[in-house]
């Protein structure tokens, strides 16, 4: 979505929901084949504050979402959305946003 647009996006890795368990089953080593795959081919285009720690960092490379949705949606729009997936008891969570930078780049701080 980042490259398509010509933007940059900066995630808030503390922001995203996480299954229960997730961390922990990283930092014990549990991770799909999927996340390395998805480390090597995308890594080159992400940046991560230091401050995030190595387990967090492989469960946001986790393939296995179980169907999550990134939504883009205008500043100027974000309470009404939150508020309407709210209404329809849909979770939802702001997890970063767009800038201008370089296209298809993330940067993911703590």
């Amino acid at each position: 979505m980042a490259a398509a647009s010509g933007l940059s996006a900066h995630v808030d890795a503390g922001a995203v929901p996480l299954l229960p368990d997730a961390r922990r089953l990283a930092s014990d080593g549990h991770a799909p084949g999927g996340a390395e795959r998805n480390r090597r081919s995308l890594g080159t285009h992400i940046a991560f504050d230091p401050a995030v720690p190595g387990d967090l960092r492989t469960v946001l490379f986790d393939p296995q979402t179980s169907g999550g949705l990134l939504l883009a949606v205008p500043p100027s729009r974000r309470d009404a959305v939150l508020g309407d997936l709210a209404r329809d008891d849909v979770g939802a969570a702001v997890i970063g946003h767009l800038q201008s930078g370089p296209g298809g780049r993330i940067d993911v701080g703590a």
